[in-house]
């Protein structure tokens, strides 16, 4: 943590400390710069895309609190919670560096067993496509399994992809 700032007080002959705003105490990795890093402008999307590629994570599986990217500061903010039996069937979130026709960062759902929290970023690797429209823009999810985690076999044991691709 960056130390505090002297800063002396002329009209009662003493010092003050203070610290330097948030934004400048965390620091990015990425180019040591004293600002905030920030998951869609800072974290690469990967030398492997458009098939694998880093994605950071919004909302776990399973949860019923939607979250989104809070694009000025970098930060998940809680955009609403779900009141009914709803919940996100998988990890959803975000490619980073990537910029879609609705002004937000392309989405994917990643297909995996168990949550993961808000703002970690995982390796994915793209595996279909859901057309979608909201409000009436176009806005298409990227379906994709973790690359580390695979369990293809459970896909296929299911049917998923058959399914998927409008068998029975």
């Amino acid at each position: 943590m960056t130390p505090p700032i002297e800063t002396p007080n002329k009209a009662t002959n003493s010092r003050q400390f203070s610290h330097a705003p948030l934004n400048e105490r965390i620091l990015s990795s990425m180019s040591r710069r004293a600002v905030a890093a920030h998951p869609w402008h800072d974290l690469e999307i990967g030398p492997e895309a458009p098939i694998v590629f880093n994605c950071v994570v919004e909302i776990g599986k399973g949860s019923k609190v939607k979250y989104e990217l809070d694009k000025k500061t970098g930060l998940i903010k809680v955009d609403r919670v779900l009141y009914s039996s709803v919940v996100y069937p998988h990890n959803y979130g975000f490619i980073p560096r990537t910029l879609c026709e609705d002004n937000d960062p392309m989405d994917v759902l990643v297909l995996m067993q168990e949550p993961v929290l808000p703002g970690c970023f995982l390796r994915a690797k793209a595996i279909g496509l859901m057309p979608m429209i909201d409000q009436g823009e176009k806005d298409d999810k990227i379906i994709a399994e973790p690359l580390r985690l695979i369990y293809r076999r459970e896909l296929e044991e299911i049917g998923w992809f058959d399914f998927a691709k409008g068998g029975d």
